[in-house]
Protein backbone atom coordinates (compact mmCIF):
# COMPACT_ATOMS: atom_id res chain seq x y z
CA UNK A 1 0.00 0.00 0.00
CA UNK A 2 2.17 2.90 0.98
CA UNK A 3 5.23 0.33 0.22
CA UNK A 4 6.40 2.80 -2.55
CA UNK A 5 6.45 5.95 -0.66
CA UNK A 6 9.14 8.38 -0.76
CA UNK A 7 8.33 11.15 1.68
CA UNK A 8 6.87 10.96 4.55
CA UNK A 9 6.07 13.70 7.29
CA UNK A 10 4.58 13.52 10.09
CA UNK A 11 5.30 16.50 12.79
CA UNK A 12 3.44 17.25 15.88
CA UNK A 13 1.50 13.70 16.41
CA UNK A 14 2.93 12.95 19.63
CA UNK A 15 4.90 10.18 17.98
CA UNK A 16 7.53 8.54 20.72
CA UNK A 17 8.80 5.69 19.02
CA UNK A 18 9.79 5.09 15.65
CA UNK A 19 8.44 2.01 13.81
CA UNK A 20 6.53 0.67 10.88
CA UNK A 21 9.39 1.85 8.70
CA UNK A 22 11.53 -1.10 8.16
CA UNK A 23 9.44 -1.75 4.64
CA UNK A 24 9.68 1.84 3.33
CA UNK A 25 12.79 0.88 1.39
CA UNK A 26 12.23 3.81 -1.22
CA UNK A 27 11.88 6.44 1.74
CA UNK A 28 13.85 9.21 0.67
CA UNK A 29 12.87 11.85 3.23
CA UNK A 30 11.75 11.40 7.15
CA UNK A 31 9.73 14.10 8.85
CA UNK A 32 9.07 13.47 12.24
CA UNK A 33 9.87 17.01 14.09
CA UNK A 34 7.74 18.06 17.06
CA UNK A 35 7.61 14.66 18.28
CA UNK A 36 7.94 12.72 21.32
CA UNK A 37 10.71 10.78 20.20
CA UNK A 38 14.05 9.55 22.58
CA UNK A 39 15.50 7.00 20.50
CA UNK A 40 16.32 6.49 16.64
CA UNK A 41 15.40 3.02 15.33
CA UNK A 42 13.42 1.34 12.98
CA UNK A 43 15.83 2.42 10.08
CA UNK A 44 17.71 -0.65 9.42
CA UNK A 45 16.23 -0.95 5.43
CA UNK A 46 16.23 2.25 4.73
CA UNK A 47 19.17 2.82 2.61
CA UNK A 48 17.49 5.66 0.24
CA UNK A 49 16.75 8.06 2.98
CA UNK A 50 18.51 11.32 2.28
CA UNK A 51 16.79 13.57 4.70
CA UNK A 52 15.91 12.91 8.69
CA UNK A 53 14.47 15.74 10.66
CA UNK A 54 14.34 14.79 14.50
CA UNK A 55 13.84 18.68 15.28
CA UNK A 56 12.65 19.39 18.87
CA UNK A 57 11.85 15.59 19.86
CA UNK A 58 13.20 14.50 23.20
CA UNK A 59 16.52 12.52 21.78
CA UNK A 60 18.99 11.37 24.15
CA UNK A 61 21.44 9.62 21.76
CA UNK A 62 22.47 9.71 17.90
CA UNK A 63 22.40 6.30 17.20
CA UNK A 64 21.54 3.88 14.52
CA UNK A 65 22.12 5.98 11.60
CA UNK A 66 25.66 5.12 10.42
CA UNK A 67 24.32 2.89 7.83
CA UNK A 68 22.25 5.61 5.69
CA UNK A 69 24.94 6.13 2.86
CA UNK A 70 22.70 8.59 1.07
CA UNK A 71 21.93 11.00 3.85
CA UNK A 72 22.35 14.49 3.41
CA UNK A 73 20.62 16.46 5.71
CA UNK A 74 20.58 15.43 9.68
CA UNK A 75 18.23 17.65 11.57
CA UNK A 76 18.56 17.17 15.54
CA UNK A 77 17.89 20.68 16.55
CA UNK A 78 16.55 21.29 20.41
CA UNK A 79 16.52 17.87 22.02
CA UNK A 80 18.58 16.25 24.79
CA UNK A 81 21.76 15.36 22.90
CA UNK A 82 24.55 15.76 25.55
CA UNK A 83 27.50 13.34 24.82
CA UNK A 84 29.37 14.90 21.94
CA UNK A 85 30.72 10.86 21.25
CA UNK A 86 27.13 10.87 19.72
CA UNK A 87 28.62 12.68 16.65
CA UNK A 88 30.59 9.77 15.73
CA UNK A 89 27.47 8.36 14.69
CA UNK A 90 27.65 10.98 11.83
CA UNK A 91 31.01 10.25 10.95
CA UNK A 92 30.83 7.31 8.16
CA UNK A 93 28.28 9.14 6.50
CA UNK A 94 30.11 10.74 3.30
CA UNK A 95 27.11 12.70 1.72
CA UNK A 96 26.19 14.65 4.85
CA UNK A 97 26.15 18.00 3.96
CA UNK A 98 23.39 19.88 6.48
CA UNK A 99 23.74 19.29 9.68
CA UNK A 100 21.03 21.05 12.88
CA UNK A 101 22.25 20.10 16.35
CA UNK A 102 21.82 23.66 17.77
CA UNK A 103 19.91 23.76 20.85
CA UNK A 104 20.72 20.54 22.43
CA UNK A 105 22.72 20.38 26.03
CA UNK A 106 25.87 19.64 24.21
CA UNK A 107 25.86 22.71 22.00
CA UNK A 108 26.42 25.26 25.13
CA UNK A 109 30.08 23.84 24.90
CA UNK A 110 32.21 26.87 23.88
CA UNK A 111 33.86 25.13 21.74
CA UNK A 112 31.17 23.35 20.35
CA UNK A 113 31.33 24.48 16.48
CA UNK A 114 34.26 24.04 15.67
CA UNK A 115 34.74 20.04 16.92
CA UNK A 116 31.82 19.30 15.23
CA UNK A 117 33.56 20.73 12.14
CA UNK A 118 36.57 19.07 12.90
CA UNK A 119 34.69 15.53 13.47
CA UNK A 120 33.13 16.30 10.36
CA UNK A 121 34.69 17.77 7.36
CA UNK A 122 32.23 16.66 4.88
CA UNK A 123 29.02 18.99 6.07
CA UNK A 124 28.20 22.35 4.35
CA UNK A 125 26.36 23.86 6.96
CA UNK A 126 26.10 23.31 10.46
CA UNK A 127 22.97 24.81 12.60
CA UNK A 128 22.08 26.92 8.93
CA UNK A 129 25.71 28.71 8.81
CA UNK A 130 28.28 27.99 6.21
CA UNK A 131 31.21 25.62 7.59
CA UNK A 132 33.93 27.34 5.96
CA UNK A 133 34.24 30.22 2.72
CA UNK A 134 35.57 28.15 -0.19
CA UNK A 135 38.41 28.99 -1.83
CA UNK A 136 37.19 30.48 -5.05
CA UNK A 137 34.88 32.95 -2.86
CA UNK A 138 37.63 33.59 -1.08
CA UNK A 139 40.16 34.29 -4.11
CA UNK A 140 37.24 36.80 -6.22
CA UNK A 141 36.89 38.41 -2.88
CA UNK A 142 40.80 39.47 -2.78
CA UNK A 143 40.65 39.84 -6.75
CA UNK A 144 37.82 42.73 -6.70
CA UNK A 145 39.16 44.48 -3.54
CA UNK A 146 42.15 45.46 -5.86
Amino acid sequence: MLKNIEVLSLPANAIVEMKGLDNLITLRELYLAQNGIQYIKGLKNNMNLEILDLNYNRLRSISNIHHLQKLTDFWAKKNQLDDMADINELVQLPNLKLVYLEMNPFSECSNYRGKVIRMLPQIEKLDATYCRVSLNFFNSFILSAC
